[in-house]
């Protein structure tokens, strides 16, 4: 799955995750290692990882465990929220590696919220590493706890993040049956915003299936709640990636420049919608202006979303391929072939297949028009093996269609 998608999913969950424990030891130490739980300090100390090191040497050394285990949660929570704020975020692997050794090495840590959150902070970062059967293993181990209250928050924190995990590993199912228990529990409780992030969660698998009318349905369902629950912010953010995946998975130029006007009327309703609301859907009159052929206004929409976002130090990488498309559009060809490489096979590694596919279509024309025609024939080559893949994932999600239609059937029978 490409990283856009995953910040969209994982951006709801972030949000509210302030669910600190408290801990009965000493103060002053608590205080000190209170310290390395803010994202302020995280941000400007250049010696912020050494100094966690050094600590938690300290700590460790003196046998100190479970305050080695609280300056671990500290750090790994931090590293959580720096992952949506950093625009250059690159994996923490010391931390990854110090956390998994310190839990294997001690297994008579108290087993309490603070260590299952600390399993689930491992499980995060396998996620950004791209290694997702591992963060199936500590996503599981973290909800594993016998007797341990880890609370309605923290619970819907790491059974989401294991969803995720069970899509990222073609286990689409085990995925669908955590979200839809999540629809059942936030029903049962009226929270509409929490209905809309599970929903968003089956779209996202429905799109990676390519099952665009069952997305294009589970997308709508999303926005309806949030409209309920009156968050404009998800409700916009979540309308531009309904309107972008939807479009990519049907190619229906005509429906969505309809849907588009639909939503941007929508959005003149409200009188004062916030700057990251108005920034997502900056992000769909960018593609209204570009399936219209407007690339002067396209990239001007694809800026203001830009400008905002990077005010926040949100990651850019969708917007930046926008730009790529723009450029292609205008001249035929691409300014850095390179970097569009390193995209293509980042899509490919997330298996996007599709947007694989485009990309070297582009770089095979934009080097024909070089007149490198044995690169050119590389990119087709490349864009040939995507599609072979793409048509797989087709089948693979046809397959699952009949199977989920099946034991439904099976159920009412």
């Amino acid at each position: 799955m490409k990283k856009p998608l995953l910040l969209f999913v994982l951006l709801f969950i972030f949000t509210a995750c302030n669910s600190d424990k408290k801990h009965p030891t000493n103060n002053e130490l608590h205080q000190e290692l209170a310290w390395f739980n803010s994202i302020e300090n995280f941000q400007s100390d250049p010696q912020f990882q050494g100094k966690f090191h050094d600590k938690f040497n300290l700590l460790h050394d003196a046998e100190e465990y479970e305050d080695a285990k609280l300056l671990l949660y500290h750090y790994g929570k931090v590293l959580f929220k720096s992952y949506f704020l950093d625009t250059s975020y690159s994996l923490d692997t010391a931390y990854l590696n110090t956390a998994e050794s310190f839990i294997e090495a001690h297994p008579d840590l108290i087993q309490d919220t603070t260590l299952a959150m600390i399993h689930h902070y491992i499980a995060h970062l396998y996620l950004c590493d791209l290694k997702a059967l591992e963060a199936v293993n500590w996503s599981e181990r973290a909800l594993s706890f016998e007797g341990v209250d880890l609370g309605d928050y923290n619970t819907r924190l790491m059974k989401s993040s294991l969803a995720y995990s069970y899509a990222a590993t073609n286990q689409p199912k085990m995925a669908m049956e955590i979200y839809f228990d999540l629809v059942k529990i936030a029903e049962k409780n009226e929270n509409y915003s929490h209905i809309g992030d599970a929903y968003s969660g089956i779209a996202l698998i429905y799109t990676q299936l390519r099952l665009g009318k069952r997305a294009e349905e589970m997308y709508r369902k999303a926005v309806e709640n949030y409209a309920k629950s009156k968050n404009l912010d998800h409700y916009f953010i979540t309308y531009n990636a309904y309107i972008q995946n939807v479009f990519n998975l049907n190619q229906d130029t005509v429906a969505t420049l309809a849907q588009i006007d639909q939503v941007l009327l929508e959005y003149e309703k409200w009188d004062t919608p916030s700057g990251i609301a108005t920034c997502y859907v900056n992000g769909i009159k960018f593609l209204k202006c570009f399936l219209i052929d407007d690339l002067d206004s396209a990239t001007y929409y694809n800026n203001l979303s830009m400008e905002f976002l990077k005010n926040i130090e949100v990651n850019l990488f969708a917007f930046k391929i926008n730009d790529l498309q723009i450029y292609f559009r205008q001249h035929g060809k691409f300014k850095d072939e390179e970097e569009v490489m390193r995209y293509a096979n980042q899509f490919i590694q997330e298996e996007d297949y599709l947007t694989g596919a485009v990309l070297y279509n582009q770089l095979h024309e934009s080097e024909i028009a070089k007149g490198n025609l044995i690169t050119a024939l590389a990119h087709k080559n490349k864009e040939i093996e995507c599609r072979e893949l793409l048509q797989q994932q087709n089948a693979d999600g046809q397959l699952f269609e009949l199977e989920i239609k099946y034991e439904t059937e099976k159920k009412e029978a």
